[in-house]
């Protein structure tokens, strides 16, 4: 990255002036150093624009912030400093009020060219700061960063840049978007990452994005957006696994049963799993549709054969069923219930052999052995 920058610092030297002396003296020193340097000279740079950019001129002035920016990104790349998130900022926070004071200035190409550049800087010195648990700095880079993305695509523009070899690279705006999140929440701004979130699924919708913004609002307590973002995305997404989970959450939550199955069927078909079909049953269960229950077992038990919960949830519904049947004192159907009790053994019995100390099944299997 520091060749991108010294090749977009000799492309200017044809084409800044500045609108004061101190700033003009800085720029100079700033030219003597690309074309020889020294490091005198760029400390020199440095020192005098510091001082330059206190005057209420300079602070009014687009060219100046401009001639700023440019000195102090070469001067922190050209010290090779360990400490560069003040300048970082500096850099910034003078690109960013150089374009707000005058869009049209007669350097914007190279501002762009610069901005483009200073995103690698802000993007890894933000997980950098995250990474050292300073949350609130790292939150603050990445705000320049999405600042700078903002005027960038104000001029179609991204974070798409080209060496002097003619190596291009990119930033991903979905990576850039999730660390800000992961910044936002790890500093207290919830509100904050909802709306990147938000904004992040108008510009580039996915199902993934759609799932990390109602995860971030069920966080939030924020249920009405949860299941607004949750029916959106269902919508664009249809058969995506994790949105339908939430969907199906949203319909167990407002004991909307009927929605709620045939959600969990869609998500079977589309990507089947333990825990959806022990959803399933439950929701069954609960609606005392015992036999429809036994039957999603069963055919869960055939993907998964060895699973714990499956094993145990149908050893429990069929002995629970056994017991209503029983309960009626009806020999008619007295055999089918001591069918189902002993069923319900063997399947206690494997649940034991995959894991035996979840539950007390001495007490399960005392309870069966009554059972006459």
């Amino acid at each position: 990255m520091k060749q991108l920058c010294l090749f977009i610092g000799i492309s200017l030297l044809s084409g800044l002036h500045s609108q004061t002396k101190d700033v003009s003296k800085a720029f100079s020193y700033y030219s003597a150093y690309m074309k020889e340097s020294r490091l005198s000279d760029i400390d020199k740079a440095y020192e005098i624009i510091s001082t330059a950019m206190k005057d209420p001129v300079n602070e009014t002035n687009a060219e100046a912030h401009f001639y700023n920016a440019v000195i102090v990104k070469q001067y922190f790349e050209s010290k090779k400093l360990e400490k560069i998130d003040d300048f970082i900022a500096q850099t910034s926070q003078s690109l960013i009020k150089s374009y707000q004071l005058d869009k049209n200035f007669k350097n914007k190409e190279q501002l762009l060219k610069l901005m483009q550049i200073l995103g690698y800087d802000l993007y890894s010195e933000g997980i950098r700061q995250h990474r050292d648990n300073k949350h609130e700095l790292a939150y603050q880079l990445y705000k320049y960063l999405f600042q700078i993305q903002s005027i960038l695509a104000e001029n179609k523009l991204d974070f798409t840049v080209v060496s002097s070899t003619g190596e291009k690279t990119t930033l991903s705006s979905k990576d850039m978007t999730n660390n800000m999140v992961v910044f936002c929440i790890n500093s207290g701004k919830k509100e904050d990452a909802k709306a990147l979130f938000e904004k992040e699924i108008q510009a580039n919708p996915s199902a993934l994005s759609y799932a990390r913004l109602i995860q971030l609002c069920y966080q939030l307590e924020d249920k009405a957006s949860a299941n607004k973002y949750v029916q959106e995305g269902l919508a664009k997404y249809p058969k995506d696994s994790d949105l339908l989970v939430f969907s199906i959450n949203s319909s167990l939550g407002e004991k909307n049963y009927q929605q709620a199955l045939k959600q969990l069927d869609e998500a079977i078909r589309s990507a089947p799993s333990v825990s959806l079909f022990l959803v399933k049953s439950q929701t069954l269960e609960n609606q005392d549709k015992y036999e429809e229950a036994i039957a999603n077992y069963r055919e869960a038990l055939k993907l998964y054969p060895n699973d714990f919960d499956l094993n145990y949830g149908l050893g429990y519904v069929l002995l629970n069923t056994s017991f209503e049947i029983l309960n009626e004192q009806n020999e008619k159907t007295k055999p089918k219930a001591l069918v189902y009790v002993k069923e319900a053994k063997d399947y206690f019995n494997k649940a034991k052999s995959i894991d035996g100390n979840k539950v007390d099944f001495e007490k399960i299997f005392e309870q069966i052995n009554k059972v006459k």
